[in-house]
């Protein structure tokens, strides 16, 4: 286990991980920045999770669900950047009982980028996979608009029961979930 206290840098613990270990948040911090989910070698999983008492799997997070469990909260500040991307060919990770969000005020296109497109992402190598969010809240603000709260330019992903809202563009196209240049 890799402790991430309030305050502490995620960055570096997301780095640090190997397939097997759980890199453990602090209930109800707060970590900003833009995270990025590195490319391991392995086939297990590393779990990124608040430490606390998660609703039973099976069950979906909510709003009020979060607050009560008091979830750690990963926030962008903005500048057009999201909150958690991967790496080109990062796999084995699952994101568990965590807030995702973004800063008031900040301007964002997506939230989380689980790949990429283009020439950053043309090889089956390059394609991240094995990617879970498990009991997460991914959500903007009311008065954020961006495109997507999730891209999955990936193969191999789930979100299993997960809460996703405020996810709005006014004059724009948006979705809650989109991805184009995945494997499936």
């Amino acid at each position: 286990t890799i402790s991430v206290p309030a305050g502490g840098d995620l960055q570096a613990a997301l780095d640090a991980a190997q397939p097997g270990d759980v890199v453990a948040l602090a209930p109800g911090a707060t970590y900003t920045g833009w995270f990025t989910l590195p490319r391991k070698t392995g086939s297990g999983w590393i779990v990124v999770r608040t430490l606390t008492t998660l609703p039973a799997s099976g069950t979906r997070m909510t709003p009020a669900g979060a607050a009560s469990a008091n979830l750690a909260r990963i926030v962008t500040p903005g500048r057009g950047l999201p909150a958690l991307t991967t790496e080109p060919g990062a796999a084995g990770w699952r994101v568990t009982g965590v807030e995702i969000t973004v800063a008031p005020g900040a301007f964002i296109y997506r939230l989380v980028d689980f790949g990429l497109s283009g020439a950053q992402q043309d090889t089956e190598a390059e394609v991240p996979r094995r990617l879970i969010l498990d009991r997460v809240w991914l959500h903007g603000l009311a008065e954020t608009n961006f495109q997507r709260c999730l891209v999955l330019n990936s193969a191999e992903s789930a979100v299993v029961d997960s809460y996703l809202s405020d996810c709005h563009g006014k004059g724009f196209d948006s979705q809650a979930i989109g991805g184009w240049n995945g494997t499936g």
